[in-house]
């Protein structure tokens, strides 16, 4: 893989027997909206430049995680496009999987927070209404 900078990993993809209880604890710890649920994974995050995907595992060898690397300059004959809006490419390294990206187009429309998702305010006092994040009084 050649790329021109690192800027900074951005997303996690980890196995899960229980999705739904393990995307409650990172709610809980990281505040963050979920982005998608289905009955195989639960994205939780701020769009695809960061988030923890959880992802259900049934009996048998579970997948290896992934991280996922956000660089500039991304040079590889190998290179795909991918719906988190990126040109990216996967390296296998057993315990692991590496996805390496390059940002330049607007992600799949099931990558944005939805529109009753709002980000975590830094005094984690805010609540939504009307559409809004407003303070409690």
């Amino acid at each position: 893989m050649r790329y021109g900078e690192a800027l900074g990993f951005h997303g996690l993809v980890l196995p899960s027997r229980d999705p739904e209880g393990e995307a409650r604890r990172w709610t809980a710890a990281l505040g963050w909206p979920v982005l998608r649920r289905s009955r195989h994974e639960v994205v939780l995050g701020l769009g695809p430049d960061l988030f923890v995907a959880l992802v259900r595992v049934r009996g048998g060898a579970a997948p290896p995680p992934e991280v996922h690397l956000a660089v500039r300059e991304l040079r590889d004959a190998h290179r795909r496009k991918d719906p988190l809006g990126g040109d990216s490419v996967k390296r296998d390294f057993g315990a692991a999987r590496l996805i390496v990206r390059e940002f330049c187009r607007p992600p799949a429309s099931n990558w944005s927070p939805s529109r009753g998702a709002q980000r975590p305010s830094p005094s984690g006092r805010s609540r939504k209404v009307r559409g809004r994040s407003q303070p409690k009084r």
